[in-house]
């Protein structure tokens, strides 16, 4: 299988810049779809881990990452510059080795 060319051979992990379902369009699967097959393109590039970063009071955003395996790696305070205030983030990390239980 021809390796997609957008993959980056020196680094093994992928990261999710921007990530969102239209308020409207959520709980119906759509970010789960989404979501796994972003980790489907990076698995076939053999990335071995998935980050990305959320704001901390984004309950329902963070609730939905824990279900589909990620776990919080670090506390980065004032991450985001949001309407000139300073808001922080978690990081955030899946390993692609474990099946994802994102369904």
């Amino acid at each position: 299988v021809e390796k997609r060319k957008w993959c980056c051979k020196a680094v093994k992990a992928g990261y999710v810049s921007t990530f969102g379902v239209k308020e409207e369009y959520r709980r119906h699967k759509i970010g789960t779809e989404l979501l796994n097959r972003a980790i489907d393109l990076l698995s076939e590039c053999n990335c071995t881990t998935v980050n990305l970063h959320v704001l901390t009071d984004n309950f329902p955003a963070i609730n939905f990452y824990v279900k589909c395996g990620f776990k919080t790696t670090q506390l980065i305070e004032s991450y985001y510059l949001i309407n000139n205030v300073y808001f922080d983030a978690y990081s955030m990390a899946r390993d692609l080795h474990v099946p994802s239980p994102c369904t």
